[in-house]
């Protein structure tokens, strides 16, 4: 397990639970993956070194982070970058 009780995302698939709150509930990937994985806004800017504004940006609004930062995120959700721009 990771810090503060989280866990793992296997690398590269997208649990259900995600898939199916991105695609009828209109959750994006991000927040859904973020809460798969148990984490805050707060964890999530701290593993991505971003300020947890910029995590509450990305997950709610049309912002496109630059694809640095895209590729932190997919590491941090055990995602790819594709799965992420779904």
């Amino acid at each position: 397990m990771s810090p503060a009780g989280s866990r793992e995302l296997p690398l590269h698939r997208i649990p259900q639970a995600v898939v199916e709150a991105h695609i009828l509930h209109d959750v994006p990937i991000i927040k859904a993956g973020r809460e798969e994985l148990g984490l805050t806004q707060e964890e999530l800017a701290t593993r991505l070194n971003i300020s947890q504004a910029a995590v509450a940006k990305f997950e709610h609004s049309k912002a496109h982070p630059r694809s640095v930062t895209l590729k932190k995120i997919a590491v941090a959700l055990g995602i790819t970058v594709e799965q992420l721009q779904v």
